[in-house]
């Protein structure tokens, strides 16, 4: 099976997130500042680290007739389709990116059980450990309409009624982060 990024603007922002810490690390070495302040910029550099490996920017997922099954860190979640009883596309705004080009990323989702409005208002936050009951990964039309090849036929009426209002709604900056 094949296995696919769940997200790669994710990624993107955390390999950023590193590399500036770490020239803010050489140029205080290079300003000889206090120790307090090189273990501030470490303890960033390790969970900047930490989160690359053991979190969303390096998940993948797979998935086949039978069911979809997500890889984070060293650990491995199946669920077969017939246990999801939502699906649906999310559009979540980019806290990070604090400009005129804030936009959103399109998250595809399959859960077990209903999402509250708050568990979708803070879709990555709420739900990225709770892989026993939701299955997810960033909108790519490629991916999504492969994934959509193998999905039962009421999650698939969901998922496309989502498309149609998502890809309408899409900006610019939106279509180079889902891409």
């Amino acid at each position: 099976m094949k296995k696919y990024s769940v997200s790669k603007f994710y990624i993107g922002m955390f390999c950023l997130g590193f590399l500036f810490l770490i020239v803010w690390e050489a140029i205080l070495i290079w300003a000889e500042e206090s120790v307090l302040v090189h273990a501030i910029c470490a303890v960033g550099i390790l969970s900047c680290l930490y989160k690359i490996f053991f979190d969303l920017p390096t998940a993948k997922f797979s998935f086949s007739d039978e069911g979809i099954t997500m890889y984070v860190g060293f650990k491995k979640y199946e669920t077969r389709w017939a246990e999801f009883e939502y699906a649906g596309i999310l559009g979540i705004n980019v806290e990070a990116i604090k400009s005129i080009y804030t936009s959103d990323t399109f998250w595809v989702y399959f859960s077990k059980s209903f999402l509250t409005d708050r568990e979708k208002i803070r879709f990555l936050p709420k739900t990225r450990k709770d892989l026993n009951r939701i299955a997810y990964f960033q909108y790519s039309k490629p991916v999504f309409d492969l994934v959509l090849e193998h999905v039962p036929e009421n999650l698939r009426k969901q998922l496309k009624e989502d498309e149609e209002f998502v890809i309408g709604k899409m900006n610019f900056w939106e279509k180079v982060y889902n891409k």
